[in-house]
């Protein structure tokens, strides 16, 4: 049925006359298996039109995302490529008004346009913008003159008012995004929300977090409220703890210790799943730069909080990475610890302790290694 959307949409562009009429006409008729779509109209309606890709729409995904993303003077948007002839975003407050205009061009069709934008970004989710077709110098200066002073006032009603008058039909939201820009977008107004919820969490553990280990002492249970904001406030610093580059071992202790005072339960499956995706990171690190001194002492650095943890980690990969990097490599290291090589020596010595973390054991051990 999007096939068909298509092909309806390029004969209107090349002939002039809509088939669309005719074709809904026909899909009233097939009705639906499922009630709540009713009939193929209906699903056209619902689902096929809103897909529809022009180069307007294209323009509007380009303007609005633009606020999350930056994009080269020349972006590629799907089957289309964008290039920015004007482009500026004006502050006010906690508001952003990007206007700017565009060349627009399929690499299927071959087809372009200029359009011309304005998008007020309200925070959040709450985008409202605009696209039209470029009208020329005076028509677009005369657009982001009267837009960006009525933006300037601060009145919302009237802005909103401004870019419905300027761009008419071709007003677009977050909605209106192509589905794969959609998430991401979504993604990363949640996560900005997230790290603004983590430092209130985090506020409110530093004031009280003496009651909190007070009131586990005594075996009262803390309220659900509580228990949430210590639960995430502690859990992010654990996780933040096992992904750093530098893994600290007293950091890792230290979380683990107010976890225990506070009563709160681990969450070992993620603590696990974080620390192993680092050490694996780690392992390649080391499989990259076999012979590399600081690769292997960046493996030792993440291992070694392993035997501080109250749950098991699966150290398949670091093992088998280990086991490979000491059979190949253990006779050179050897030979050259042996001609004085300083960095060698202290290569065999930090294998050997992980070695023993990962509990790898192999013709290499022995206290010659650390010679």
């Amino acid at each position: 049925m999007q096939y068909a959307g298509r092909a309806i949409q390029l004969a209107q562009d090349l002939f002039g006359d809509s088939l669309e009429e005719g074709f809904l006409h026909r899909l009233a008729l097939a009705k639906s298996n499922l009630p709540e779509h009713g009939d193929g109209q209906r699903i056209y309606e619902k689902f096929v039109r809103p897909a529809m890709v022009t180069l307007e729409k294209v323009g509007a995904h380009y303007a609005i995302s633009s606020l999350f993303e930056e994009y080269p003077e020349q972006a590629a948007i799907y089957s289309h490529t964008v290039t920015r002839e004007s482009f500026r975003v004006i502050p006010e407050g906690t508001m952003r008004l990007p206007l700017g205009r565009a060349h627009i061009m399929s690499r299927v069709t071959q087809e372009s346009t200029d359009v011309s934008f304005g998008v007020l970004h309200l925070g959040d989710q709450n985008v409202h913008g605009g696209v039209r077709k470029y009208r020329g110098v005076e028509a677009f200066g005369h657009l982001q003159l009267e837009i960006a002073k009525i933006f300037r006032t601060g009145d919302i009603p009237a802005i909103v008012h401004a870019v419905d008058r300027h761009f008419g039909a071709g007003i677009y939201s977050i909605r209106l995004l192509f589905r794969d820009e959609q998430r991401k977008i979504v993604r990363i107004i949640l996560d900005s929300a997230l790290r603004e919820a983590g430092a209130l969490y985090q506020n409110f553990y530093g004031r009280y977090a003496t009651l909190a280990r007070f009131v586990a002492e005594l075996g009262i249970p803390l309220p659900e409220r509580f228990r949430m904001a210590i639960d995430f406030t502690l859990h992010e610093e654990f996780l933040s703890a096992l992904s750093a580059d530098e893994v600290d071992p007293e950091k890792v202790s230290a979380v683990l210790e107010q976890l225990r005072a506070t009563g709160i339960t681990l969450d070992a499956v993620t603590a696990e799943y974080t620390l192993r995706k680092n050490m694996e990171r780690a392992a390649h690190l080391l499989e990259l730069r076999q012979d590399s001194l600081e690769s292997m002492q960046h493996l030792e650095r993440v291992l070694r909080v392993c035997p501080l943890l109250p749950f098991h980690v699966n150290l398949w990969l670091p093992q088998n990475t280990y086991y490979e990097v000491m059979t190949m490599h253990i006779d050179t290291m050897r030979a050259k610890a042996r001609r004085g090589n300083g960095e060698a020596a202290a290569w065999l010595k930090i294998a050997r302790a992980v070695g023993e973390i990962l509990r790898v054991r192999g013709e290499w051990d022995g206290p010659e290694v650390a010679a």
